[in-house]
């Protein structure tokens, strides 16, 4: 984002949302304040003027290790702009699934 009127007002709205639920995730709630796929609250968001954004090329320039699910991988590498090593452990502390069988099962990774 650049750092035009708008996106420091939507930003500012997240964080002040983000400070008075300290127990959502970030980026759920980028997400949500982004009104794409999450949703943080059973009320609907007072929700600022949303910034111009759009999603990622994820096959091709912006890879992680679930776009080829377990498939392999068929990009060309000279068209990746980054690889994510996504392995989703930051939410192992949510105490939602102690078992790691998430890993195994959704994100292809080997214990």
């Amino acid at each position: 984002f650049k750092a035009t009127q708008v996106v420091c007002d939507w930003l500012l709205g997240v964080l002040v949302w983000m400070y008075d639920h300290p127990y959502e995730h970030d980026q759920k709630t980028f997400s949500a304040f982004l009104d794409y796929t999450e949703q943080v609250s059973n009320l609907p968001l007072d929700l600022p003027p949303l910034p111009r954004w759009s999603t990622l090329e994820a096959v091709n320039q912006f890879v992680t290790p679930d776009t080829y699910e377990g498939n392999g991988w068929s990009g060309n590498l000279e068209d990746i702009v980054i690889y994510h090593f996504l392995n989703g452990e930051s939410d192992t502390g949510s105490g939602l699934d102690q078992s790691g069988s998430w890993m195994r099962e959704y994100g292809h990774f080997e214990d």
